[in-house]
């Protein structure tokens, strides 16, 4: 079994020249892996996998002095698990309806049809981060589409997600939009001839911030017409809720999506950003920087108008307004005084919440433990009772800003009980801080969809308003393995892996802060410093989705520190 590191001339940039040897089956790229470990409880920090990683310097060592080829013939068993002597008893996977659950989960991943032709002036390989080993090729080709298919489908994805989001406005009637609608139809063309192959749906884009306009309407009756109405490519579409699914992109907004309906679709608006663009909405997402359930919320005692009612408010509290968060409660520091709910039965999986504020008395306070429920004097907190005997079920603390961010509380175990909320706002002595706490939103979210990426890289030149914060970049897996093993316990209906093969900056800006997972010549391997990361990201991707069916409670694999 050979490692799968091109030599240093690659894959011929024509894909009729596609080497035979990179047209292979799953079990050639992840050997035997009927005979996996056994899961084990909890989730790890991304430290802690690393450290656990397939190889060890004195593993690659030890390899080097068995050949000349030793990275090619020491290809670490990097899917297969072992656990130390010390660690605790594994959990059973998950059997009966609970397993039947797990494989109602759709798996997605977003495909971009744009390497066409340039046109307009448009060059689509000149910023790639990495080359394919299909090499610099054209999506109209159909033995780049077959070959994606098989690697799709084979991984375990249910439908890909063909991005048309920038082709409205401007784009609507330039070569660029008219080579990636081009080439989606060449896609289900070809998809009407495969058994393996994924289903599909489009994730739109607004006209400029709208649904409202000539351009987008004509977009919708194409696709009515030349897809929707034939019955060899409708057959193709994903439905979800009983209809085919149609994403439409909204952007990273603060806003709630427009109002859109179509009979002939389950419509779901996408955005971006949510723990900070809170969740406007229950849009779904595109791409977000930690693991948070997306989904249609169910507001619990929302304020309305200018009284707190029903809530109970101790001293301080009042109600304000802002654009971007709506109608919330606010506190100021210096008074102490709660905000509590009236009780209310746990009817869904996800608790979600806004909240902004600082406690300069945690700063000061080693302890953080409330026995019997009793919370100090001067402690700022968000917690959530049991409406019967008081005692503390969930807790956050303020996430230290002014700024509203989004908070969400596992609640699948409160299934039930009755419950109340409250917002804690404490009276630090001697402090000469000002600030306040602000808290709203707080609702159930049902738990429809999940983005699990790769890496969240965002731009290099750190332009533009979401572009602001440390990478979270590949670390050989360990990005991805976090965001799955939320989705391993929130057991979404769709979990989309991002992405398949954008290749481009500046999102793509390059290898350990790229998020593409389609397979990649090596010439040098070399953690984040290799300059492609082979089959290493699909072989990756298809365990965690095996696992995921086998009922695994968490992702259990080795991570390979040799990859970016």
């Amino acid at each position: 079994m050979s490692e799968r590191i091109q030599d240093s001339s690659g894959p011929a940039d024509s894909p009729d020249e596609i080497p035979a040897e990179i047209i292979h089956d799953e079990q050639d790229r992840l050997g035997d892996t009927a005979a996996v470990a056994p899961p084990v409880p909890g989730a790890m920090a991304r430290r802690a996998f690393l450290q656990r990683a397939g190889l060890t310097a004195a593993g690659i060592a030890a390899a080097s002095a068995r050949g000349a080829n030793a990275l090619a013939a020491a290809r670490p068993r990097m899917l297969h698990s072992s656990l130390p002597d010390d660690s605790p008893a594994p959990l059973p996977p998950l059997s009966g309806a609970a397993l039947e659950r797990r494989k109602k989960t759709l798996f997605c991943t977003e495909y971009e049809t744009w390497f066409v032709p340039p046109v307009d002036g448009g060059n689509y390989w000149g910023n790639a981060e990495a080359k394919p080993v299909l090499g610099h090729y054209s999506s109209l080709d159909p033995k780049v589409i077959r070959q994606h298919a098989r690697w799709i489908y084979d991984a375990g994805f249910d439908f890909i997600q063909i991005d048309w989001s920038n082709n409205l406005g401007v784009n609507w009637t330039n070569g660029n939009a008219k080579g990636i609608m081009g080439a989606t139809m060449r896609l289900l063309a070809e998809y009407t001839h495969l058994k393996r192959r994924p289903n599909f749906v489009l994730l739109l884009g607004l006209d400029n911030g709208s649904i409202s306009t000539p351009q987008f309407y004509a977009q919708i009756q194409r696709i009515e017409r030349e897809i929707l109405a034939k019955p060899e490519y409708a057959r193709l579409w994903q439905h979800f809720d009983g209809k085919p699914l149609l994403n439409i992109y909204t952007g990273a907004s603060f806003s709630a999506p427009p109002a859109y309906s179509n009979p002939h679709f389950t419509v779901r608006f996408v955005s971006a950003f949510h723990e900070i663009t809170l969740n406007p909405g229950g849009t779904w997402s595109d791409l977000d920087r930690a693991a948070i359930v997306n989904g249609p919320p169910t507001p619990i005692f929302p304020f309305q108008g200018h009284s707190l009612r029903p809530w109970k408010a101790g001293p301080g509290w009042s109600l304000a307004h802002q654009p971007k968060t709506g109608v919330y409660a606010t506190h100021p520091r210096g008074v102490r005084g709660a905000l509590r709910s009236e009780p209310f039965t746990v009817t869904d999986r996800v608790i979600t919440f806004n909240y902004s504020g600082v406690d300069f008395w945690l700063y000061a306070n080693a302890t953080r433990q409330f026995p019997g429920g009793k919370i100090p004097a001067n402690q700022t907190l968000f917690v959530l009772r049991d409406a019967a005997t008081g005692a503390i079920l969930r807790r956050a603390f303020p996430p230290g800003m002014s700024k509203f961010t989004m908070r969400q509380w596992d609640v699948g175990d409160l299934l039930g009980k009755r419950v109340i909320f409250e917002a804690i706002a404490g009276s630090p002595s001697g402090v000469p801080y000002g600030g306040s706490l602000g808290f709203g939103g707080l609702a159930f979210t049902r738990c429809e969809q999940m983005v699990a990426s790769v890496a969240v890289g965002g731009n290099e030149d750190g332009g533009g308003a979401w572009c602001d914060w440390d990478a979270h970049l590949r670390c050989s897996g360990a990005t991805l393995v976090q965001f799955l093993t939320a989705a391993f316990r929130y057991e979404p209906q769709v979990i989309m892996i991002k992405q398949w093969n954008e290749f481009g900056a500046p999102d793509q800006y390059g290898v350990e802060a790229s998020n593409d997972i389609e397979p990649t010549v090596v010439h040098r391997l070399d953690g984040p410093y290799s300059d492609g990361w082979g089959y290493y990201y699909l072989d990756l991707v298809t365990k965690l989705i095996r696992q995921y069916r086998q009922g695994f409670r968490v992702p259990q694999v080795l991570l390979d520190t040799r990859y970016p």
